[in-house]
């Protein structure tokens, strides 16, 4: 049968699309109906596309879609797995087949909708047949009618299992006992009952159980149906050779456990797809592990490496802390300067004076003094924006926030292929910063733009040598924006000035991330299973910085006169409770964190709020910056 994706009786097209930069990891957007674990996955995407009149059939009337309509991709997706009744082809599933949120589910389409119709399940194709439905409308007239047929490899399913939980297994009759749960319970021996469930498919113990041994018995690779195995929180070390039994297994996940070394039989299993081994102590994995068939996901992160095997590239998806995926990956950053960085322009070298007190006062405070070189190493002069009072009449050509920019007059305002403006945050006078800094351009113009303010996936960073011919844009209550709350809601200009004051890193976290962002001093967090020096180290990371900036002189925030409020800035340390916008750039585009700085970081401040009064920060790299390209930035998002 033929092949289509039909909207309104409108053929679209399948597609596949990449990941960075979305909410899903990689492999979710991909167009694939395959046949898992016994049970069926279906995930089918269309191309980008316009969702014109012809294609919406009148849901998309209102007003309110007009600036919605050209959408990424249209994605129909099964939620969860299928399990098909029976285990057997020819069969009709009528959606929704759900009273709750799991199912068989839409995105992409910019109202919320859900498939009303037949999937029918045959060998090897699914056929669905039916309409687009408002969530919120009810029984509105307007649907849009859906037909898709895909092809796929037809693996035999399996019918749908009771899930027993290991209270209800005891009094079960062993052969019946498909899909085991332990979700509670100490256990100080492996629990041989497991071992008379032969037909046993899936294994999941997590919750409030734990496994307090370190070994599984060579018995339990007896139970060769297991297509699943997840154990979350164990005492596990190790994994025999024979886990090569398993030849159906298709998922092992063993996480935060003790598991130290992986057997060279996990080459060996043919349809492993999902590998986990999050939070263990391994130092190496099998150098064979990247040439399994049907390897496409590992999850590797917070274990031990010290060396990782190069056939990782072969992976879908390997999820591992940056450090570890150096071991197998080139992620130097492509920048078309060759030269070396000068971290003199952006640390106190240039600031003896400060940097002579800073020390002074560091080696006088008994939580800090171990770690003064290292505050100083990565200590910045930060340039802060200092809001002034006005806000109308602000001269042509200086720096502001908000309102709307003062372009070249033969520049175009940027926009998407829609036509829809990104949205304005700051014109940066370069001459008035270049007292302030050594790392700027020392004439010119700075204008910093984003597609919207909810991901900030697209950031706009353009540099204007010569400003002797500016004009100022004009919005007006008709101008459409990529990011449509601010349609008819521009926000106002606010003039601003500068401020130099030292900049001191963040340590919360570092636990997790310190040997990443403060390289020079990676050996510290090497260390931390010493008791003394985690000590030692918890006392850094829980150090009130703000406060030390106080009685130096250099706030943290500025005082406007009668209260201290955060203010934006440049070459500044930004709180993260994850990665730092430094390490989410180097991840997008490469190098070391270290090498990238903030360009501007933007607080929630007057009519700025960036989700839960969080911040917005630009990065660029600082080869980069050294050669004046501005093409490559990265922006990303901070807030509880």
């Amino acid at each position: 049968m033929k092949e289509f994706f039909k909207i309104n009786h409108h053929d679209v097209g399948f597609a596949n699309h990449a990941t960075e930069g979305t909410v899903y990891s990689p492999g979710a957007l991909d167009t694939e109906v395959l046949v898992r674990k016994g049970k069926l996955r279906i995930s089918l995407l269309t191309p980008s596309l316009e969702i014109t009149d012809e294609l919406h059939n009148g849901i998309l009337q209102d007003a309110y879609f007009d600036n919605l309509r050209k959408t990424a991709w249209i994605r129909l997706v099964t939620y969860h797995d299928l399990a098909i009744e029976g285990g057997t082809y020819d069969t009709q599933i009528v959606c929704p087949y759900g009273n709750h949120a799991t199912g068989f589910e839409v995105y992409g389409f910019p109202e919320d909708v859900r498939f009303h119709g037949i999937i029918d399940v045959q060998a090897g194709y699914v056929h669905l047949k039916g309409e687009l439905k408002s969530i919120n409308k009810g029984n509105q007239v307007h649907r849009v009618p859906i037909e898709i047929v895909k092809a796929f490899d037809p693996k035999p399913l399996l019918p749908k299992r009771k899930v027993y939980t290991w209270e209800a297994a005891q009094s079960a009759d062993p052969l019946s006992v498909f899909e085991l749960t332990i979700g509670e319970g100490n256990f100080d021996h492996f629990p041989e009952k497991i071992l008379s469930f032969k037909n046993l498919e899936s294994l999941w113990v997590g919750a409030r159980s734990n496994f307090n041994f370190s070994e599984i018995p060579a018995a339990f690779y007896t139970l060769t149906e297991l297509h699943t195995i997840q154990i979350y929180g164990s005492e596990i070390s190790q994994l025999s050779e024979d886990l090569v039994q398993l030849q159906k297994l298709e998922e092992l996940t063993l996480q935060s456990s003790a598991l130290q070394k992986l057997p060279t039989a996990i080459s060996s299993l043919p349809v492993l797809s999902h590998l986990s081994l999050k939070y263990n102590k391994l130092k190496e994995l099998p150098a064979s592990i990247g040439a399994m068939p049907n390897l496409k996901s590992l999850d590797i992160e917070g274990n031990r490496f010290k060396t990782l095997p190069a056939s990782l590239n072969n992976i879908k998806s390997v999820t591992a802390s940056r450090k570890h995926r150096k071991l197998f990956m080139d992620l130097s950053y492509p920048s078309k300067n060759t030269q070396a960085i000068d971290e003199t322009k952006y640390d106190l070298s240039n600031y003896p004076a400060e940097k002579i007190a800073l020390e002074k006062r560091l080696r006088a405070i008994p939580d800090l003094v171990d770690f003064t070189e290292l505050i100083l190493a990565y200590s910045t002069m930060a340039t802060y924006l200092v809001l002034e009072a006005t806000t109308t009449d602000i001269p042509l050509g200086k720096s502001k926030l908000g309102g709307a920019p003062d372009l070249p007059s033969d520049w175009e305002h940027p926009r998407s292929e829609q036509g829809n403006f990104y949205l304005f945050h700051a014109q940066l006078n370069c001459e008035a910063l270049a007292p302030y800094q050594p790392y700027l351009p020392r004439k010119g113009m700075l204008y910093f733009f984003v597609n919207d303010e909810e991901y900030a996936q697209r950031p706009l960073v353009l540099y204007a040598e010569h400003t002797e011919n500016l004009r100022r844009i004009e919005y007006t209550e008709a101008t459409k924006f990529m990011d449509y709350d601010y349609d008819g809601a521009v926000r106002d200009a606010v003039a601003v000035g500068f401020q130099n004051a030292i900049d001191f890193p963040i340590f919360y976290n570092s636990y997790n991330h310190g040997s990443e962002r403060y390289p020079k001093y990676a050996a510290l967090w090497e260390e931390k299973d010493d008791e003394e020096m985690y000590e030692k180290m918890d006392a850094l990371e829980g150090y009130d910085f703000e406060q030390l900036a106080i009685e130096m002189k250099t706030p943290l925030a500025l005082d406007n006169g009668h209260i201290q409020i955060r203010t934006h800035s440049i070459n500044s340390s930004v709180f993260s409770q994850h990665e730092s916008p430094q390490e989410i750039a180097a991840g997008k585009l490469g190098g070391e964190p270290s090498e990238w700085m903030v360009l501007l970081n933007m607080e929630s401040v007057g009519e700025f709020n960036f989700w839960d009064a969080g911040t917005l920060s630009y990065c660029i790299h600082k080869k980069d910056l050294a050669i004046q390209d501005f093409s490559k930035i990265s922006a990303s998002i901070e807030s509880s």
